[in-house]
């Protein structure tokens, strides 16, 4: 389940590049590779049609660019599996994703610097509706460009192949506005809805419609002629358009309708997003055109928030991935097809940009665009000539011993019922050593964690590392140098930790539906032999009542969890076609528990008053400590409330 929930959790945007270093420059050192085209196309040749046959993937395309020109431009595998169209360089167009906030980022900071828009006023003040204050808080665009509004994961509507079904985004914007759960510009936690949110500040600040925006300010400057974020495209467009695939041996998926546009609906060639690079890379100007001032794009560039150091920051709306003591700024994105990846080495004036068009077998795509932005940084920017990793030997691995939760999650609904079934659980080896599991690392497998500085490890096999903050009660929060910049770990409270809750809540379902089952077939035991119940009045009722809610609350719960697996394979049914059954659940649940609490209450009450004897008390005893347990689940991952809004 866990990598289900990533799925959701990595849609419309790739937390950050999957591996990372720290950003101390290194010493002067020559690079053994010359950064040519010609290098470039032999090491890419040599790798990425392999990777693409060997991950069951379509096709890619990588461009890399240096010092204001294209160093080159390649096209890989199939547009189309089926016709076995090729990837042209050139024209085909892919689907970046969350790529798509970099431009929607820029369209805010070309008004921050026209005096249109402020980074650090309440942005109510660009609205026609209101965001309350959290915590006595207003959010303000910096926290935007952060990502640290607060806001929990909004993933109704997340994505549709109908685009009847599609909500318009500033529809979703003004109609599904996610809870709050930090205040402003204290925690990260990656936000689709609040790049809308922006997008929709965009929009209603200049006076246009988003895509209408930025083509005339951005797309049109810089010569980006197929760039649009229009999602109705034209016959031509389409025409060029890459399919998009889970794996290439499948059937290609249709055309992916983003709700959230600005966060992530951006349709582009790879000449177009070279430009793209090239502008930023020369601080807002490509040839004759400039999209920002000088000052503007390199406070764009700099670290505005550092959440966990020595891991790697946040910008304004890039991220940073540094890597070999090079400083990187970054943005990957993903849908459910297309996976991309785009890099700047800012020091060096160097864009790389990958799209692949299909997931592949294991999630392959991951793996190859981590493999190719590593393999890039080590063969043209590598690291000086260092001593082994070594082990400290402070042992602090046991400080992060528990049960962690990502700070972006959704907590309002019957999807925070993902943290139960695979957790985030950091341990220590007997040796002393950092262990983990389910951690968003996606890429190598990472077997060892060493302790190179206090509460810092890096992983044996890659340039991962972790870092933790500590206080007098222990570890508090940690993360990843590939998703620090906008996400951390806090540790799970003892109410939502899944190391007592998931076994007491199974043992009780089972105890529930033991019971459940028990009350037909004793009831045509009964029959079979002609006796009656010995309980009568209140005693019968109580009987039934427990037994006739422990089967609608065992029902109920396998429904959740049978919903959550279901919308979390396919990411389309998170929309209102699935509200007839979400209500249905919760109305079951509601019911259940106050039926459970009456009757489980009573049963237990008069079986010890009418002192049934030992055993019939211990199973009265069982069913209401069941009861609690179940309820508390229920209370606790708000399965006890009426609303389709997650």
């Amino acid at each position: 389940m866990q990598r289900l929930a990533i799925l959701a959790i990595f849609t419309l945007g790739l937390a950050a590049p999957v591996l990372a270093q720290d950003a101390t420059p290194p010493p002067p050192h020559s690079a053994p590779h010359l950064l040519d085209r010609s290098d470039i196309d032999t090491w890419l040749d040599g790798l990425v049609p392999y990777a693409l046959q060997a991950g069951d993937m379509a096709g890619a395309v990588v461009t890399v660019v240096a010092h204001g020109e294209v160093l080159t431009l390649k096209g890989y595998g199939d547009a189309d599996a089926a016709t076995g169209k090729p990837v042209d360089p050139e024209r085909t167009l892919f689907r970046p994703g969350s790529i798509s906030k970099l431009v929607t980022w820029t369209a805010v900071m070309q008004l921050v610097e026209q005096g249109a828009l402020d980074l650090d006023v309440d942005i109510n003040t660009y609205l026609d509706f209101v965001i309350p204050p959290f915590e006595g808080q207003p959010i303000t665009l910096r926290n935007i460009l952060t990502h640290t509004s607060g806001f929990e994961e909004q993933l109704k509507h997340v994505l549709s192949y109908d685009r009847g079904d599609s909500v318009a985004f500033d529809d979703l914007v003004k109609n599904f506005v996610p809870a709050r759960i930090f205040a402003p510009g204290t925690t990260p936690a990656y936000s689709n809805y609040a790049t809308a949110l922006a997008g929709y500040i965009v929009q209603r600040v200049s006076g246009q419609p988003f895509a209408d925006r930025v083509a005339a300010t951005i797309f049109a400057p810089l010569g980006m002629q197929n760039a649009t974020f229009f999602q109705e495209l034209s016959a031509e467009q389409r025409a060029n358009l890459s399919k998009g695939y889970a794996t290439a041996s499948g059937a290609a998926l249709p055309f992916e309708y983003v709700a959230a546009s600005p966060a992530g609906a951006l349709t582009a060639t790879a000449p177009d997003m070279a430009k793209f690079m090239l502008a930023h890379l020369n601080d807002g100007r490509l040839g004759d055109a400039r999209i920002l001032q000088p000052a503007t794009a390199r406070l764009m560039h700099a670290q505005a928030l550092a959440t966990i150091p020595p891991l790697n920051g946040m910008a304004l709306g890039f991220y940073e991935s540094s890597i070999n003591g090079h400083r990187v700024i970054s943005h990957g994105g993903d849908t459910v097809a297309f996976h991309s990846d785009l890099h700047l080495f800012l020091d060096e004036d160097v864009g790389l940009f990958i799209s692949i068009n299909s997931t592949g077998e294991n999630g392959a795509a991951h793996k190859l665009r981590a493999l190719l932005f590593s393999e890039f940084a080590d063969r043209y920017f590598p690291a000086p000539p260092g001593a082994a990793l070594e082990d400290i030997g402070q042992g602090n691995a046991q400080l992060l011993a528990g049960q962690w939760a990502s700070t972006r999650r959704s907590t309002a609904g019957f999807l925070s019922l993902g943290e139960l079934l695979l957790p985030t659980v950091v341990t220590a080896s007997e040796d002393g050593k950092l262990e983990a599991t389910n951690l968003p690392i996606l890429g190598a497998p990472v077997r060892e964690w060493i302790e190179v500085a206090p509460l810092v490890w890096q992983a044996s096999n890659s340039h991962e590392r972790i870092a933790a903050v500590v206080d007098d009660d222990g570890a508090v929060r940690f993360s990843l140098d590939s998703v620090a910049p906008i996400m951390v770990f806090d540790a799970v409270p003892w109410q939502r930790s899944a190391s007592w809750v998931l076994p007491a809540l199974v043992l009780s379902l089972c105890l529930l539906a033991l019971a459940a089952v028990q009350w037909p077939v004793a009831a045509l035991v009964r029959r079979l032999y002609g006796v009656r119940l010995s309980l009568q009045g209140a005693a019968a009722v109580a009987y039934h009542g427990v037994r006739a809610s422990a089967m609608v609350m065992v029902a109920a719960f396998i429904g959740w969890f049978a919903l959550l697996i279901v919308v979390m394979s396919d990411l389309t049914l998170l929309s209102d076609g699935t509200d007839p059954v979400l209500l249905t659940l919760q109305a079951m649940t509601i019911a259940a528990s106050l039926g459970l609490a009456a009757s489980a209450a009573a049963n237990a009450v008069l079986a010890v008053r009418e002192r049934r004897g030992v055993w019939s008390i211990i199973g009265a005893g069982a069913l209401a400590l069941a009861t609690i347990v179940v309820i508390w689940v229920a209370f606790v991952f708000k399965l006890l409330k009426i609303g389709v809004s997650y």
